[in-house]
């Protein structure tokens, strides 16, 4: 990575400075990242965005490290990464752990394209378990960022729920 932002950047102390700091979770991440972006331009590969790239709606600062208690108002849980990707059709397949979620609720998924909602869906958690949900949307600019919003839509009064993972792929519909 270091070896790679030598390439295309002028400030490279402080590039290696920064990735000198990052602790063992965030280099992880990043290596992830790395990996996934390096074969985007290969029909078949899986893009991956680990569930630490997403936050919780009140702050920013903090990365997502789950799991979240549903107990409360209906409201949003989670949104992000706000990465880019190119133009075209996309599959994300999104895995959620669930538990003590035993009056049941709605979990909708938004993609955001930018400021546009190319896709949306709404299923019902189970109690307990892990959910499969697959979600096809299109980015039509690679300059617009893209988001997931993950929200709760309706109260709770019990309930723990965490994101497993994203993984996008292209898709040719």
């Amino acid at each position: 990575i270091i070896d790679c932002m030598k390439e295309f950047s002028d400030e490279q102390e402080e590039v290696e400075a920064i990735c000198r700091e990052m602790d063992e979770v965030d280099s992880i991440m990043l290596s992830t990242l790395t990996n996934s972006y390096s074969q985007l331009l290969n029909a078949d590969s899986l893009v991956e965005w680990p569930s630490r790239t997403l936050f919780e709606p009140t702050s920013r600062e903090q990365p997502y490290v789950g799991p979240i208690a549903m107990a409360g108002p209906a409201r949003r849980l989670l949104t992000g990464p706000a990465y880019h990707l190119t133009p075209g059709n996309w599959v994300a397949r999104v895995i959620v752990a669930v538990e003590e979620n035993l009056s049941g609720n709605m979990l909708s998924i938004r993609v955001a394209e930018g400021k546009n909602i190319r896709s949306r869906i709404a299923t019902e958690l189970p109690p307990k378990g892990r959910l499969e949900i697959t979600i096809g949307f299109e980015v039509h600019a690679a300059n617009a960022p893209v988001s997931f919003l993950f929200g709760m839509e309706e109260g709770a009064i019990e309930g723990l729920f965490d994101l497993e993972s994203i993984t996008l792929r292209r898709s040719e519909e």
